[in-house]
């Protein structure tokens, strides 16, 4: 199964994903942008490098289970 992760801060965002295998979790992919612009920006940032994860990985968004968005504040 696969999962998405947004980590969305001040200064950085992150998108990863999660893969998990027989109860185990592991972060398969990563990506760090900065935080700059106006907010629907960075929102479409994360949403892209969330496509370019998926696509370097010869996935879409239906193969991902479930996500999850950690922000701080």
């Amino acid at each position: 199964m696969y999962y998405l992760g947004f980590d969305i801060g001040g200064t950085k965002c992150a998108v990863c994903l999660g893969e998990s295998d027989g109860g185990e979790m592991r972060v398969a992919e990563k990506v760090k942008i900065p935080t700059e612009g106006a907010p629907y920006d960075v929102l479409g940032k994360l949403c892209a490098a969330a496509g370019e994860i998926l696509v370097k990985r010869s996935l879409t968004f239906a193969d991902v289970e479930a996500a999850g968005i950690s922000c701080g504040g």
